[in-house]
């Protein structure tokens, strides 16, 4: 039986993968494997990936919403911009609980032009130019012009810096909330530029992070809607730890609706297995 992903590719469907993703969300063992089983019977040959997951997320919610919650925190990701939250200070967030100091948005004075860098960050005396890609459709890679794009920039603003003209930057960094194609991956290990994607590098990826720091974005909620969403990026609420109570309702929100959020909140980011 075989799974088409959303580039049209088609991909063996893997058992073992689901028991993977369902642990990585808080599934037990015997429970992942009990709800692999189920998906596997429900399944069909060419199944489309959306379907798939639209699948599994429903398994999931019956146990345990933040199960669910927890498991379509690629999907979150993507929500993150038509939402109204910007991706580069989701990034610099990130970046922010893994030790660096962080700006975002920096003009910086390079040899020939200026250049606006989406996140700069700071950490064990060095400084990062981090170049941030957001795309909201699944199966999009990001491709060697981009890789090209930055590394020419960063050459810029190092020339602008011998110059005077600007502040010294040590490292050039890319990252996305997709895949990289693999051109992308040769050239930046040739140039030392340094790449972050969705599941890549393996272990030190935007999923490995998220999930080893239990950072979750407010777009993994599924008890509230887009409105809500509005409502929470207009505050500046962009994660799960951001909310409480009193927070929600300043903004206006029923003393119902603010429990029933703040009990997915709860589920969300209760100690995981």
């Amino acid at each position: 039986m075989y799974v088409t992903k959303a580039d049209g590719r088609l991909e063996k469907f893997d058992f073992y993968k689901i028991v993977r993703t369902c642990k990585r969300s808080g599934v037990p063992q015997n429970e992942a494997e009990r709800i692999a089983g189920e998906i596997e019977r429900q399944a069909y040959d060419g199944i489309p990936t959306r379907d798939l997951l639209n699948i599994i997320l429903t398994h999931l919610e019956k146990r345990n919403a933040g199960y669910a919650s927890r498991y379509d925190l690629k999907g979150a990701i993507m929500r993150l911009g038509p939402s109204g939250f910007a991706f580069e200070k989701f990034i610099a967030e990130l970046f922010r609980i893994m030790g660096y100091s962080t700006q975002t948005n920096v003009i910086v004075q390079g040899r020939c032009v200026p250049h606006e860098v989406d996140v700069v960050a700071e950490k064990d005396c060095k400084r990062y130019m981090i170049e941030c890609k957001y795309r909201n459709l699944p199966g999009v890679y990001i491709g060697i012009q981009k890789a090209l794009y930055v590394w020419a920039r960063f050459e810029d603003i190092r020339d602008g810096s011998d110059a005077g003209k600007c502040i010294k930057f040590d490292v050039p960094y890319l990252v996305c909330n997709t895949k990289f194609s693999d051109d992308v991956i040769q050239y930046a290990s040739c140039r030392g530029l340094k790449v972050m994607g969705w599941s890549y590098p393996e272990g030190a990826s935007i999923s490995d992070i998220l999930n080893e720091k239990k950072i979750y974005p407010v777009t993994v909620l599924r008890s509230i809607d887009t409105r809500m969403i509005g409502l929470l990026a207009d505050a500046n609420m962009m994660f799960c730890s951001d909310l409480s109570e009193e927070k929600l309702a300043g903004l206006g929100i029923s003393k119902k609706r603010v429990q029933d959020i703040m009990d997915e909140v709860r589920g969300v980011l209760k100690d995981m297995v």
